[in-house]
This record gives C-alpha cells, sequence and structure tokens, in this order.
C-alpha cells in the first residue's frame, strides 16, 4: 500500500487482542485508481454504535493529499469515470456522482425505493452507468416464513425482491422530467397560470440563465399577455439566474415604488 494511504487510515499498538478490539478493526476494501493512474479512491469501513459505517477515503499516489470524500451517510462502491472527472459511489444504497474538480455530490440518481447491489460501471463516454438494484416490497406488520432464502445487509428475505439491470443517465440534461413522476407532478403543482395572476407583473430573465431556460420566461410571459394582464418584461443580455436580480434592482424597485404611488403600470406586452 503507498505510505500516504496507509498513514491516513487511524491505526494504535495492540498490546492485547480482546474481544471488544474487534469492534475498534478498521477494513480496507474496494480500492479503485483513477484513470491517469495518479489518484485511488477506497472504503475503509468500521463499526459505529453497534453497525458497520462506510467512508469513502480519497487519495494522491505521489502522497501530495488525501480527504474523505464529504458525504453524510454510508458511502461505498467508488467507480472512476473514465474521463477522470466523476466518482460514482453508492451512499445509504443509492447512486451519486460526485464532481471530481470540487467533490461535490449531486442529489441521488436512483430513487429510495431502489438499493443499488454491487459496484457502478460507466460507459465509454462518461455519460451513463449501469447498475444492479432491487426493489425492496413495503413491510409487512406479521409474516409467515415459508423459506430460508434470506440475505442480511438490510434485504431480508429474496423471493419477495425485484431485482433488475439500469442505465442510469450521468446528468438529467435531455431528459424530459416532466414525463417522469414525481417530477412531473411536482413541476405541474408549483408551476403558476399566468391566468391566475390578478395583479400588473414584472417578470425578468438573464439570456445566460442556465437553470430557467429564457425561452421558458419568455412563453409565460407572452401567455400571460394573452390572457389580458399587464406585463413588464425584462430580458437581460447575459444575465444569470443568480445575477439578474441584483443587477437589475434599481429597476425592480422603481418599478414596484411606482405601483404603491398609484401609476399606471407599464406594458412589455407588444415587443415581447
Amino acid at each position: 500500500m503507498n505510505t500516504s494511504v496507509a498513514e491516513a487510515i487511524p491505526t494504535r499498538k495492540i498490546t492485547g487482542l480482546a474481544s471488544d478490539d474487534l469492534f475498534d478493526l478498521r477494513y480496507v476494501r474496494a480500492a479503485h485508481l483513477s484513470p491517469d493512474g495518479r489518484h485511488v479512491a477506497y472504503v475503509v469501513s468500521a463499526t459505529e454504535d453497534d453497525r458497520e459505517f462506510f467512508q469513502i477515503h480519497l487519495a494522491g499516489l505521489d502522497g501530495g493529499y488525501h480527504r474523505v470524500l464529504p458525504f453524510p451517510g454510508s458511502a461505498t462502491s467508488p467507480r472512476w469515470s473514465p474521463d477522470g472527472r466523476w466518482l460514482a459511489f453508492v451512499g445509504d444504497g443509492r447512486l451519486h456522482v460526485a464532481c471530481t474538480s470540487s467533490w461535490t455530490t449531486a442529489a441521488p440518481l436512483t430513487e429510495e425505493e431502489l438499493t443499488v447491489q454491487g459496484l457502478p460501471s460507466w460507459s465509454p463516454d462518461s455519460a451513463q452507468l449501469a447498475i444492479s438494484v432491487l426493489q425492496l416490497p413495503a413491510p409487512k406488520s406479521t409474516r409467515r416464513i415459508t423459506t430460508r432464502h434470506f440475505r442480511a445487509e438490510g434485504i431480508g428475505f429474496t423471493e419477495d425482491l425485484t431485482q433488475r439491470i439500469a442505465i442510469v443517465q450521468r446528468a438529467i440534461r435531455n431528459l424530459d422530467l416532466g414525463a417522469k413522476q414525481p417530477w412531473g407532478r411536482l413541476m405541474r403543482e408549483n408551476s403558476p397560470s399566468p391566468a391566475a395572476i390578478p395583479v400588473p407583473a414584472l417578470i425578468a430573465t438573464g439570456t445566460g440563465d442556465t437553470i430557467v431556460a429564457p425561452a421558458v420566461v419568455r412563453d409565460f410571459a407572452r401567455r400571460a399577455c394573452a390572457s389580458g394582464r399587464t406585463v413588464r418584461y425584462l430580458s437581460v443580455a447575459g444575465g444569470g439566474h443568480a445575477t439578474v436580480a441584483r443587477t437589475e434592482a434599481p429597476a425592480i424597485l422603481g418599478w414596484i415604488d411606482a405601483r404603491f404611488a398609484g401609476q399606471r403600470a407599464p406594458s412589455s406586452c407588444g415587443a415581447i
């Protein structure tokens, strides 16, 4: 083992091994080298509060750094993407992907009722992952045991399981979330109706917004105009999702002050 990796694992001198000492042992497993051979991700398991807990450790093979992947739960099965930009892992039974430039982890890529089994496998272009997933049945208050086919790791009796291979997109770009539940339902429930706006509205967007597409905002403003609403529409060249409210604050506050002063609201409906 590389010296920097070995030194990163807490150790203590044992003069006599007792039964309780077994719970203090830490085990290294599932090591995986980055594609360029300069970094390693590996799992360290330990017993905490009478249960086994897993953490992913990251280290440079030149001894330049060592860190623990910042994930609040139990993390296992690290796998580098072929381009080295991502690290897939299983966190609390769900598939996650961390960006290797910042080690930030996005939201889980699998649903809560699915449990990922084994190691994720990347596609050659680093865009997709193949995983084995189990769908566990809803717990029953009572159960008649008719088989001895039982697995640990929180899985239980295997005859009730549904297991399949799934292909998961690393990013949600180009996916139609409106057709995927519960996201489609949540988006519909949280989408305001243009016709339901009872007062004049100011709608601002930036052409550089990558979170809410400017075309979606413009379409909403046009539909509000078509419903007979008075709309002041601002399109800020190069503005981003987090910058428009700040850069356009004087215009926005001026528009609000004019409404409280009783001035007639201007309309951009003819130019949207």
